[in-house]
């Protein structure tokens, strides 16, 4: 195989792992399904959570009973999406090398 295809290859496998990796962020955020209306929302929350806001913190305060079954599989997603930008970061560094 060329390097272009396996810098190609590289590419795809970082782009699954970062989608992989959102859809984990959303199956963990379920929490708050009764006040989260859709993905924007869930993304808006999270954002919200790194920098303290008080919009994240009053979602805390309204949010229901944790489903574990899909905290696990978010977690399960985003460990898995950040194992293929490790495969597609160590693709990308080896096949630069030649």
């Amino acid at each position: 195989m060329s390097s272009d295809i396996w810098q190609y290859a590289a590419k795809i496998l970082q782009i699954i792992g970062a989608i992989l990796g959102m859809w984990g962020a959303s199956r963990m955020a379920n929490q708050y399904t009764t006040s989260v209306r859709s993905a924007l929302d869930v993304a808006e929350v999270l954002l919200n959570a790194v920098f303290r806001g008080s919009k994240a913190k009053g979602m805390i305060s309204v949010a229901t009973n944790e489903d574990r079954l899909a905290t696990v599989q978010g977690l399960g997603f985003i460990f898995l999406a950040f194992l293929l930008q490790l495969f597609g970061m160590l693709i990308d560094l080896f096949t630069s090398m030649n």
